[in-house]
């Protein structure tokens, strides 16, 4: 009897601890939920590389600028100091949306004494991560002490995790393991959980531009003159592209390279909805560079972080106008699916930041050789474009051989005396100098084309910084795969013996140097790439020829033969779409030098059509995408990357102007609902169509119309008709601006 009474217990408990099991869960697949009910997110539970198991987000920025007026309201905080108050530096949850989600299952049949724990066992990176429960609408920081009651366990946690700093080289590599461990009498169970914080990435120029950054320039006495006329130009440029930018003003320093002392990036991980992005500002690693402190003091907001990585001196070779990103590319069996970072070396010197870059374990910097540069950054000869190509991507490189050879061709053609530079002589007798340099830039040069090329080591300056160039080039295609034809090659040239004022960051070895190159003419390569196909890049101001500026010309040639217009067609259905663009295309081929339309897809399944337009060196690549409620499950694909939408209605209203309108209005707020499938960040025309209709009942309602357009603030407003042909010209010149 009493044998059997001790076997009746053995079974008991071991169902008691069959029952008795302990299992949290992230979001170890990365698809934006934790799945409690299923297995989805188990296989990666114990992963934490770059490719799988879950990530979450140092929560570095600023909700409503605390750490920011906080550094600006007293004395000046150090450069620690600085960087150590942001929103995960107590224990308070400021921004929740960046909290990583972390779940239990729910355990039935505790007893009442039931007890469990979070905790993170490596000392490490226990101060670095901080865990939060959910109580009510609050989140509580909780540590490994804290104890949750049956309740909780029988009801399964709701945790969420972040960081309170980024990867750092030598310091934390982001990962973390987080063990649950549940008590219930003599039992308990333990689980584990690997996670790592997700890497600060820089961007590429296939993403999109969303502001854009420069310093401010007050014309005053102590200000940079010529920063003033910049920022007025920029900003008259900016309002003239096809996107919409905010210009951001630095104003806390006197430092006009905006570009040197700040890199934009940011860290994301998967949501529910899509990815969760924090923006992250880095700081150039210069620490005595007084106007990077300002990415913390101005930049850090909502949404927005900064990081720094300090003991970098102020030399050049640190300042970011040093990185460029490549756009994501495969290549022998290495994905950079979020691009590479590139960045220039001085012989055996390299960027001081490239240990914290490396710590991402992401982009991989790959460095090439600047050394045969004065200032020595890669922005100065490498940028990487958007195309529509199987790569996505050509780059454009510099090219002093065709440089030279263009100064050269203008003397052998009996224009050796014409000025070498066009711009006016308007740098002299202002507050400063051009750029402060003593003994530099005092006015624009005045020689002649022939006296330039007779300017002592130029022509040796040049030869050097070609074969640089094309050390260079086989590395990039060595790592890359690009082609030769996928390198677009870019006419500059270069000088020497530049002085720059102390203090810029130019070292005694190469200021002023008769052999390292600065950019004799302002280079085009180092432009703003914005989005919709939109470059702003520096006017060379070279030789004017029989009235032609022949490096701008060539410049402007090399640009446009990238140029892909995808145009969205969309708005009310059976207004003429189909005929517009018909009348669009026949206009393009009329004014074209050569090309004919090829339609790439049968209209019968989606009217997508494509020509190459060639027009003065123009080889611009057209290609309209017709929108309709036949093609709703492929809209995004329409919307895609579109570079302008054409909304069409029809100018007789079909017959009730009242409900035209109306529905014109519900359509336009659609696309700007967060359910439209796709962002619409491009330019939008409101195109009327059957501007030929004669019915006065309506021809009164079009003023009503364009003011609807005008109110809700489009790009712009067109009537045409596809019959007379009024108004297409006008249109695509629009189009294609």
């Amino acid at each position: 009897m009493a044998k059997g009474v001790l076997s009746l217990l053995l079974i008991a408990t071991c169902g008691l601890s069959v029952a008795l099991k302990a299992d949290i869960r992230a979001d170890s697949n990365r698809d934006g939920t934790v799945d409690i009910h299923g297995r989805s997110d188990l296989s990666h539970k114990l992963s934490n590389s770059n490719d799988a198991g879950a990530i979450f987000l140092a929560n570095v920025g600023d909700t409503d600028r605390r750490c920011s007026k906080l550094a600006l309201s007293g004395p000046a905080p150090s450069n620690e100091e600085l960087e150590a108050c942001n929103d995960a530096s107590d224990d308070i949850q400021r921004a929740p949306q960046y909290l990583a989600s972390l779940r239990t299952v729910p355990i039935p049949g505790l007893s009442p004494n039931a007890s469990g724990t979070i905790a993170i066992q490596d000392q490490n990176s226990r101060p670095k991560v901080r865990i939060f429960r959910l109580e009510g609408s609050r989140w509580i920081i909780t540590g490994n002490e804290h104890v949750f009651s049956q309740q909780d366990l029988a009801a399964g946690l709701q945790l969420g995790i972040d960081a309170r700093d980024t990867r750092r080289h030598g310091v934390w590599d982001g990962r973390t393991a987080i063990t649950f461990t549940v008590h219930d009498g003599r039992s308990a169970s333990k689980d584990t959980v690997y996670l790592r914080v997700a890497p600060v990435l820089t961007h590429h120029h296939s993403q999109a531009a969303r502001e854009v950054l420069t310093t401010a320039g007050n014309y005053s006495e102590t200000a940079n003159f010529f920063q003033g006329w910049f920022v007025d130009r920029l900003r008259n440029a900016l309002d003239k592209t096809r996107g919409r930018y905010p210009l951001t003003r630095f104003n806390g320093s006197d430092d006009i390279w905006a570009q040197d002392f700040v890199e934009p990036g940011y860290t994301s991980m998967p949501g529910p909805n899509g990815p969760i992005t924090l923006h992250v500002m880095i700081r150039s690693a210069q620490d005595e560079r007084v106007a990077g402190r300002q990415v913390f003091e101005y930049l850090r907001k909502s949404g927005v972080g900064a990081v720094q990585h300090l003991g970098g001196e102020r030399n050049d070779i640190n300042a970011m106008g040093n990185l460029e990103t490549i756009p994501p590319y495969e290549f022998r069996g290495k994905r950079y699916p979020a691009g590479r970072i590139i960045m220039g070396a001085h012989n055996t010197t390299t960027p001081f930041i490239m240990d914290y870059l490396r710590a991402q374990q992401v982009q991989d910097p790959l460095l090439l050789d600047t050394d045969c540069l004065a200032i020595g950054h890669v922005d100065e000869i490498v940028q990487f474009l958007p195309v529509n190509s199987a790569r996505g991507w050509v780059m454009l490189v510099a090219d002093p051989v065709s440089g030279v050879e263009m100064l050269q061709n203008a003397v052998r053609h009996g224009h050796g005396d014409a000025r070498a530079f066009s711009r006016r002589n308007d740098t002299i007798g202002n507050p400063t100098d051009l750029f402060g340099i003593p003994g530099g830039l005092h006015g624009v040069p005045d020689e002649s084309i022939s006296e330039v090329l007779g300017w002592e080591g130029i022509l040796k300056v040049n030869t050097v910084i070609a074969e640089c160039m094309e050390r260079n080039i086989r590395l990039l295609k060595a790592e890359t795969g690009i082609t030769d034809a996928e390198i677009i090659r870019v006419p500059v040239m270069f000088r020497t013996g530049l002085a720059f004022a102390p203090g810029m960051g130019i070292g005694p070895d190469r200021n002023a140097s008769t052999t390292l190159g600065v950019s004799l003419y302002p280079n085009p390569i180092n432009g703003l790439v914005l989005n919709h196909g939109d470059i702003l890049a520096p006017t060379p101001w070279g030789p004017v020829i029989n009235g032609v500026d022949i490096l701008a010309t060539a410049v402007q040639t090399i640009y446009r033969k990238l140029g892909f217009q995808k145009i969205t067609i969309d708005g009310i259905e059976g207004v003429g779409k189909s005929s517009l663009i018909t009348a669009l295309l026949k206009q393009a081929v009329d004014t074209s030098s050569g090309g004919v339309p090829t339609e790439i897809l049968p209209s019968t399944v989606m009217n997508i059509t494509e020509l190459q337009r060639g027009t003065d060196g123009d080889q611009t690549k057209i290609s309209f995408w017709e929108y309709s409620y036949i093609h709703e499950r492929i809209g995004p694909l329409i919307y895609h990357k579109a570079n302008i939408l054409l909304y069409c209605f029809s100018l007789d209203f079909m017959g009730d102007v009242e409900s035209h309108l109306e529905i014109i209005g519900w359509k336009l707020d659609g696309l700007c609902s967060p359910d439209f499938p796709s962002e619409v960040s491009m330019p939008i025309f409101m195109v009327g169509c059957k501007s030929d209709s004669q019915d006065s009942d309506t021809i009164a309602s079009r003023a009503r119309a364009k003011w609807y357009a005008e109110s809700i603030d489009l790009d712009g407003y067109f009537e045409c008709s596809v019959v007379t042909g009024e108004g297409v010209p006008e249109l695509l010149d629009a189009v294609l601006k």
